[in-house]
């Protein structure tokens, strides 16, 4: 396997073709994906296999993806983090909406409306 901290190794696969496979499926689902020969070949066959890599902090939603059972330090958790753009709407929505409308409310009812 490689020493490049700029990928995480999360399988093996028997055959080159299931390795493409794999990242060929996560490329689609926007996960930057490679795949590489094993250095050392399996013990139990002898034969060479393939290491797929994922780009570092995508290894969780890559097994997710590939249907292969999650690590058991990584954090499992049914919530997905809100992209940026999410919480500057937000704000948007508060601050331009909500607001203006409360302000004239209270304005209208305290002028005797």
């Amino acid at each position: 396997m490689t020493d490049d901290p700029a990928y995480d190794a999360i399988a093996r696969f028997a055959t080159e073709r299931e390795a493409r496979r794999a990242v060929e499926s996560l490329v689609e689902h926007g996960i930057g994906a490679t795949w590489e020969p094993t250095p050392v070949p399996d013990p139990d066959t002898g034969r060479q296999t393939f290491t797929l890599l994922v780009v570092p902090g995508d290894g969780g939603r890559a097994r997710e993806i590939l249907g292969l059972p999650p690590v058991a330090d990584e954090e499992v958790t049914g919530r997905r983090k809100l992209p940026q753009w999410a919480y500057v709407a937000g704000i948007f929505v508060a601050a331009l909406i909500i607001l203006p409308t409360i302000a004239f409310f209270v304005s209208y009812k305290l002028a005797g409306g």
